[in-house]
């Protein structure tokens, strides 16, 4: 299995209502899917989508860095070429096309043993899991509507983006979705470092009383002994996200005791076997672990399923923003069967009865 084809698929997928993030609206999501296809003529799948609206690599960088991809995979040695390459690239890769490589070449090896990815990264018990719907809108009103349609659909977690404009807005939005859906779903908020640390202060203080389950990211400059700080002071739980990009990250972090929640996303981390091992040291620090796609497509979703069924904290939910804020995303919501059993990782990943949510 030396020799591998390789190819780069662009895609553009509209959102079904704007994320109001605290950098501004986001309405369409833009990717990558890489495929490899190896000489027994296996495939293997995996997508490079940055959050590129938060700051992260921009796609033109993200397409560049999958172009060096094929070109390595069309070389003699083939695979193996692509393994170092993924080793030894962190100067030539971006951590989203090392997501992307990372995920197919699991994908390839999960079909060629039989097994599901999850076990590649360490799952020894695969069971349901619940997963977290990503609330658009551009109003308050709206935002409370997506919230009931959510919980309709059977989602009992809410994701909620926080820090734009002003604090009082995110007051009503947060409010609105708590009296709409009352105590029928958890709610987490993501603040994507809007605040100074007296706003996030006076933020946290306001929006404690709607009992939420963990804030991500609330500073500006998110210094270990900040983030502390700002924990102890607080009734809502402290959540690192876009401060996590490798392990010694992390290490900064478990020596000040500094958050209780981390949130991982392979595409910002540069793959589900990074992210495994982040995850990892992590819940033997004591931090609960919460996985979530960025926004993607079925292939970057079913990778996220197969890392949480590995890492992520029983109990806390899967964030699969895409599911429901994807024009054609298929995956359904909700308590639902996750049971990444199947050989790769799953492209076919909803259908949307209770039992079809296969990742």
């Amino acid at each position: 299995m030396k020799a591998v084809a390789a190819s780069i698929e662009p895609f553009r997928i509209g959102l079904r209502r704007p994320l109001i993030t605290s950098r501004g609206a986001l309405r369409h999501r833009e990717g990558f899917i890489l495929r490899l296809r190896s000489a027994s003529g296996q495939c293997g799948a995996g997508e490079a989508s940055p959050a590129y609206w938060l700051g992260d690599e921009d796609l033109r960088h993200t397409r560049i860095s999958l172009e060096t991809i094929v070109s390595a995979a069309s070389g003699s040695s083939g695979l193996e070429a692509l393994r170092t390459l993924l080793r030894d690239g962190s100067a030539s890769l971006t951590p989203a096309a090392a997501c992307a490589l990372d995920t197919a070449l699991l994908d390839l090896e999960a079909r060629r043993r039989g097994v599901p990815v999850a076990s590649l990264l360490g799952a020894v018990q695969i069971s349901s899991t619940q997963l977290c719907a990503l609330l658009g809108g551009e109003t308050s009103h709206e935002t409370a509507d997506a919230a009931a349609l959510a919980v309709a659909r059977g989602y009992r977690c809410l994701k909620i983006k926080v820090g734009a404009p002003t604090i009082e807005d995110d007051e009503r939005r947060v409010g609105a979705v708590r009296n709409r859906v009352g105590n029928d779903a958890a709610i987490r908020l993501d603040a994507n470092r809007a605040w100074s640390f007296g706003d996030a202060q006076r933020a946290l203080c306001r929006l404690a009383r709607f009992e939420i389950e963990f804030i991500e990211e609330p500073l500006a400059e998110p210094s270990p002994a900040a983030i502390a700080s700002l924990g102890n002071q607080s009734r809502v739980p402290i959540a690192l996200d876009e401060s996590i990009r490798c392990e010694q990250d992390l290490a900064d972090f478990i020596v000040t005791g500094a958050a209780d929640v981390i949130v991982l996303k392979a595409a910002r981390i540069g793959g589900p076997t990074r992210a495994a091992r982040i995850g990892q040291a992590a819940s033997q620090a004591g931090m609960k672990v919460v996985v979530t796609d960025s926004i993607e497509s079925d292939v970057g979703m079913a990778a996220a399923v197969h890392l949480a069924a590995a890492i992520a904290t029983p109990g806390l939910a899967i964030g699969l923003g895409g599911a429901s804020m994807l024009d054609r995303c298929r995956l359904g919501g909700g308590e639902r069967p996750v049971r990444p059993l199947r050989p790769a990782i799953g492209l076919d990943v909803a259908t949307g009865s209770e039992d079809d949510a296969h990742a």
